[in-house]
């Protein structure tokens, strides 16, 4: 067994365990499946954003789904803006509304 020179923590694979310390190595964390990359370029062209400084290659799973429901939220918003709109346009554009109601 091999111990942490800073913090005594157990290390494996050459990397201290204990996420405060300073010698833990974040490749212990589990990358962004191709699933969730792929996820996240699809939602960004639907938004029209630019990710061409997005690193995925160090991107977590957690980072992935942090930025997927971003993603996802900012799609909502502005799919029921349109609708309010759209909505807004039906009445004003409806020839057989009886207005003297």
């Amino acid at each position: 067994m091999e111990f942490c020179n800073k913090c005594g923590s157990l290390k494996i694979n050459g990397s201290c365990t204990n996420k405060k310390c300073d010698q833990h190595v974040k490749s212990m964390v589990e990358l962004a499946t191709t699933q969730q990359i792929e996820y996240i370029k699809e939602l960004a062209e639907q938004l029209g954003e630019d990710i061409s400084e997005v690193n995925f290659e160090v991107m977590s799973k957690s980072e992935a789904v942090d930025l997927i429901d971003d993603y996802l939220e900012r799609l909502d918003d502005s799919e029921k803006k349109l609708a309010v709109g759209d909505a807004l346009l039906d009445d004003d554009d409806d020839p057989d509304k009886d207005e003297d109601l």
